[in-house]
């Protein structure tokens, strides 16, 4: 599932209903580009095999 650009929390409650254990990793920066509070980036990607119980970390800016 491709939770980029969500909420985190909307991300992590998309994630943890399909069985996956979710680590935030927050990150601070400036910037106009900058979206805080909204997934930037997940590991694994979008699209990669996971079994349900394994760890995705998505990676948000600081709000």
């Amino acid at each position: 599932e491709n939770v980029r650009n969500m909420l985190v929390d909307e991300a992590v409650a998309v994630l943890d209903g399909q069985g996956f254990e979710v680590v935030v990793e927050r990150r601070g920066g400036f910037g106009a580009f900058l979206r805080p509070n909204r997934v930037f980036d997940q590991d694994p990607a979008p699209g990669a095999e996971r079994l349900p119980g394994a760890t995705i970390t998505i990676y948000a800016y600081e709000g």
